[in-house]
């Protein structure tokens, strides 16, 4: 979520070039997990067919080629990175327009550090400039994994938390 985000803003990429946003790119992310490598592949080749050449896959990491994976505690996945784009152009000024109900009725349940964010943001966009005229796409990390380390995962993800946190704060968050 947003205070993942913001955790890695300020202290992964602390030291990037600007943008240092755009250094995020596994801000929209899910997982998928399968019983064997059999179905792996074949949800990796229906990604990769399902968002075609011109989008498609634009970057894949794939843990289990790895010889040794203890830095990630011997986790296992394939990361893909797609690109997606909706089915009806829009621009971010039009997204943000259309959704601002919704992004209020949201931010009554965020803290205000994240109502901030959202609304500097939003009024960015409302104001014109590069982004606001430019169409929708982003990138979203689609992770895939064999059933035994997505339970492996869930079971120890606190510890990965405590791990990963810059400080007490980040790790409420």
């Amino acid at each position: 979520g947003f205070h993942r985000m913001y955790n890695k803003l300020w202290h992964d990429h602390r030291d990037a070039g600007a943008p240092r946003p755009s250094k995020n790119i596994d801000v929209v992310r899910s997982y998928a997990s399968m019983s064997n490598a059999d179905e792996l592949r074949k949800v990796f080749d229906e990604l990769a067919s399902e968002f075609g050449q011109v989008q498609g896959i634009r970057l894949c990491k794939n843990n289990f080629t790895d010889t040794d994976a203890s830095d990630m505690a011997h986790y296992r996945a394939v990361y893909a990175i797609v690109e997606f784009s909706p089915k009806e152009a829009l621009t971010y000024a039009e997204l943000a327009e259309r959704s601002k109900e919704k992004w209020e009725e949201y931010l009554k349940t965020r803290d205000p550090l994240e109502q901030g964010a959202v609304r500097n943001a939003m009024s960015k966009l409302k104001a014109g400039g590069e982004l606001a005229s430019a169409q929708v796409r982003m990138l979203c990390e689609v992770q895939l994994m064999l059933d035994t380390y997505m339970r492996t995962r869930g079971a120890m993800h606190l510890l990965y938390k405590v791990k990963r946190a810059s400080d007490s704060q980040a790790l409420w968050r």
